[in-house]
């Protein structure tokens, strides 16, 4: 019986992780108590998620200060997973995207992979945590005005001085660029990818989780309960707050909560009453189940959740259980385009039609094309 202690190595690299990580963007909003944002970290801890997945871009820095108090004392028993690539402060780079902080300002995040770039980010990563090393670097997103071999080259150099022990690739990587990061590093093994996969999206399942095991190369499932879609507390009438980004979110427009909540009830509630769980808990073992999935990156906002996610791990799904989840979930159609009106709709299904076309071209990388981009709201570092 697996646990949430029970570490996994990545890829061939040669840091070990738990199987469940702990996510701290879901601590990063500057609301939060930052007390509580501290007892939930430790919580984790204790429960035996010692991995801690961040990044500067999580509340801009205080997230990483937030880790680096939760950890004091105990640097030895914990990993660490830290991003580059994606930059506000810096005016350099392609926008990713923009938001408003707690001030009313625009802020605009940039996609920055230089080399100049991600040498500060280590460093000011490793100060705000208060640490000598960070244990793993996933670069955010693809830098289309970056090569992947620049941004690769300068995190082998870090990793040489000691100042980071692996090296991952997070989201809107394709295939070829998997193994053109591969090639740049050399000796030097590319330790995993972050990337979305839930019940919900499962797209990797066709090119990179194939990849990724044929490459041993660890996978890291972010956002394994589609934003906490795949818990059953989002009812079709969920109000959400000021700067929740859910609310301007496809999948969470009324429509597809709907179709989300009647596969729930038809496989995973019978499921959960049969090994007296939650639905959170078994959309996580779902995950962990999967071939090529090292580990789950699972936010947690107090302490409660973030020892309930650690029981997840343990959790051990038969063949009737997979059977019941998939099919009520393969059933599950969600509407890309929901909320939009028709010209934005038809836009948005044009785009997608080219970005296909484009991608089994081998012409476009940058998956972020496909789809219109959202407004978040970011809040600054105190």
């Amino acid at each position: 019986m697996q646990k949430a202690c029970d570490l996994v190595q990545l890829g061939r690299s040669p840091v070990m992780a738990t199987r469940v990580i702990f996510g701290s963007m879901a601590i990063g909003s500057a609301r939060t108590d930052p007390r509580r944002r501290i007892k939930t970290i430790r919580a984790a801890v204790d429960a035996g998620i010692t991995s801690i997945d961040t990044a500067p871009m999580y509340d801009l820095g205080a997230c990483e200060r937030s880790v680096g108090e939760a950890i004091r004392g105990v640097r030895d028993q914990v990993q660490i997973l830290s991003k580059v690539g994606l930059r506000w402060d810096d005016p350099h780079g392609e926008i990713q995207f923009t938001g408003v902080d707690s001030n009313g300002s625009c802020v605009a995040v940039r996609k920055n992979s230089r080399p100049e770039s991600v040498r500060y980010e280590v460093e000011r990563s490793l100060h705000r945590l208060g640490v000598d090393t960070l244990d793993v670097v996933h670069v955010h997103t693809r830098d289309p005005l970056v090569p992947i071999a620049d941004t690769m080259g300068a995190l082998k150099c870090l990793l040489r001085q000691g100042k980071l022990r692996a090296i991952g690739l997070s989201t809107n990587f394709d295939q070829l660029d998997v193994l053109e990061a591969q090639r740049a590093l050399g000796d030097v093994p590319l330790a995993s990818l972050q990337l979305n996969y839930s019940l919900l999206h499962r797209d990797l399942e066709a090119d990179l989780l194939p990849l990724a095991r044929d490459q041993r190369i660890g996978v890291l499932a972010r956002s394994p309960l589609a934003m906490g879609l795949l818990t059953g507390r989002v009812g079709p009438s969920r109000n959400f707050g000021a700067g929740d980004v859910r609310a301007a979110t496809a999948d969470f427009h009324r429509d597809n909560i709907g179709r989300v909540t009647k596969a729930l009830l038809r496989g995973v509630a019978p499921v959960a009453d049969r090994h007296g769980v939650n639905f959170a808990m078994v959309s996580l073992a779902w995950v962990l189940s999967r071939p090529g999935v090292s580990s789950v990156v699972v936010g947690a906002s107090w302490p409660e959740q973030a020892r309930a996610n650690a029981a997840a791990a343990s959790l051990e799904l038969d063949a009737e259980d997979h059977t019941q989840i998939q099919r009520a979930f393969d059933a599950v159609k969600l509407d890309p385009d929901a909320g939009l009106d028709l010209p934005r709709r038809s836009l948005s299904k044009a785009r997608r039609v080219v970005a296909g076309m484009r991608k089994r071209l081998g012409l476009v990388r940058d998956r972020n094309a496909v789809f219109p981009r959202r407004t978040p709201t970011i809040q600054p570092a105190g």
